[in-house]
Order: structure tokens, then sequence, then C-alpha cells
């Protein structure tokens, strides 16, 4: 057995204690290339959901245009906009009800966001729509998490078509480094099959700046969705069309990769009353063991 003499068992003591000091309560945040900034992974909206009992409105005819510019810049905002407009129709006698609209939380809740809704060119007000209806519409579909506005008491004239235009703009922080995390912009279609009947409906992206590695292509399964790509010199076109038909696809996206290059960084934080507390802890330890060993060198 190795006997430790008074100094070793004190670098002993106050080696532990470091230890503890280092591991226990201070705070080591170390950016590396394994490790991701919060950015936006999923920004984009659905389209607008009728009453669930809906028995009579349809979307006769749906267009919506999406417009971004993303950046080859390390910290940036990603401005976005989502022009969306609907022409409902309602073959029967007048309807008064509600719509809800989703959006991803990310860009409901992004810099700046503004939402417009028009009704048969009148500005309407939104609101947040009841947690009981959002469930429902929740409970119909999963994917993408939304939150929802609402529009109430719109009134559906009898034999006729309504328009419904949504206008958001919208600018959502992206910060870069390290890794290649992806972003995606979206439009989710499902829930136009909420309303009856078939539908006539284009989806268009027009991106300025870095293009998507990857968009959605439904050619293998509805070679009539073959995503429609047009190069200008500042931008470029992405449209997807549906002609007086139910939908069978998900959504319609885009996809971008994020690289980053943020360099290492080694951040600690301390706790000094711990520290404190730790040595003079430590201290009392020692001169009591010191204490201990010189009076059985007395005796």
């Amino acid at each position: 057995m190795v006997n430790l003499n008074y100094n070793s068992k004190k670098r002993i003591v106050i080696t532990i204690c470091l230890f503890i000091i280092l591991f226990t309560i201070n705070k080591f945040t170390i950016l590396t290339d394994s490790q991701l900034e919060y950015f936006p992974g999923y920004i984009g909206m659905g389209a607008i959901v009728p009453p669930l009992d809906n028995q009579y409105l349809s979307i006769s005819n749906a267009s919506i245009s999406v417009i971004t510019e993303v950046k080859d810049e390390r910290n940036y905002t990603l401005p976005i906009t989502y022009d969306c407009n609907y022409s409902i129709y309602n073959p029967s006698s007048l309807i008064n009800t509600k719509i809800a609209i989703p959006f991803s939380v990310d860009l409901l809740y992004s810099l700046d966001v503004n939402t417009t809704v028009w009704f048969n060119g009148t500005e309407v007000e939104t609101q947040e729509c009841d947690r009981d209806l959002e469930n429902e519409i929740e409970d119909l579909y999963d994917g993408y998490y939304f939150e929802f506005l609402c529009v109430d008491n719109l009134e559906f004239p009898s034999n006729s078509s309504s328009q419904i235009r949504i206008m958001i703009e919208s600018a959502v922080y992206v910060t870069r480094g390290r890794s290649s995390p992806q972003l995606w912009i979206f439009y989710d279609v499902r829930t136009s099959n909420l309303w009856k009947g078939n539908i006539n409906q284009t989806i268009e992206y027009l991106i300025y700046g870095e293009q998507p590695f990857e968009y959605s292509n439904y050619s293998t399964t509805t070679p009539q969705r073959i995503c429609e790509v047009a190069h200008f010199n500042d931008r470029s076109s992405y449209v997807w069309k549906w002609e007086n038909e139910r939908i069978i696809e998900e959504s319609v996206t885009v996809k971008f990769r994020i690289p980053r290059d943020k360099p290492f960084t080694l951040l600690v934080e301390s706790n000094l009353v711990f520290v404190m507390v730790t040595i003079i802890v430590s201290s009392s330890f020692m001169y009591v063991n010191k204490y201990r060993k010189n009076r059985k060198e007395v005796c």
C-alpha cells in the first residue's frame, strides 16, 4: 500500500475540488461544427380552412405567390411574402361563417410580420382561433405544426363567388455557422380538400439570390405535377398547377442548405460563491487533517 505524505494529500484534495468546480457548476459552451445555433427549419403556411361541417363552399380557383431572397451571408433576415388569392363559390343560400388560416410558428411569430386579409376587396380583421378548433383541424392530418388565425362573420352570397386575398409579409432571422442544416419554405395544400369539389390552383415561388438545391417534383406519381422552372437574370420561378382536380399531394416545398462558418469558441461561466465555499471547505479539511496528524506525532 502506498503511503501519501501531507503534501500529496493536499494536492489530491485541491485537484478534486477543481474538478468539482469545473464540471458541476461551471458552464461550458463549446461551439463546434457539430453544434447548431437556432435557425427556422420550416417556414410556411397552408391553404385556408373552411368550417369543418362545410357542405357547400368550394375553392373554384386559387393563385398563390411566394417571393423570397436567400443571401450568402452569415447573419441576415430572410424576407418572405405570401400573396394568396382564393375564389370561393357558394351554390346554396347565403352562408355566414368563418375561415382559418394555418401558419408555421416561425412565420407567424417572425420579425416584423404583417398579415392583411381582404374579403371581396374590403380589409377584414383577423384573430386567434379558439384552441378546440385548432385541435380539430390538427387531428385531420399530421405534418408541420401550425398556429391559426381566424376571420369571423364572412357572408358568402348565394349562387355566386367571393374573393379572399391574404398577404403575409415577414422577415425571418437566419444565422449561419458550420455544418449544413436545411431550410424548408413550403405551402401545405392538404387543407384544400376540406372544401367541396375539385380545384384549379397555381402556386409560384419567385426566388432571388441563392437557389434551392431541391424542390417538390411529383413527376413519378403524378406526371402532370412536374414543377415548371424558369430562370431569369435576377430570379427563378418554380410553378405547380392543378386543373379541376382533387389534390393528392401534401405540400410544395423548396429546400436550401444553410452553410455555417462559425469558428470554434469556448465560453466559461463561473459561480463565484460556489468557488469560494469550495475553497473554504477544502482549506478546513486540510487544516483538520494536519491537526490530527500533528496530534498523532506528539502522542
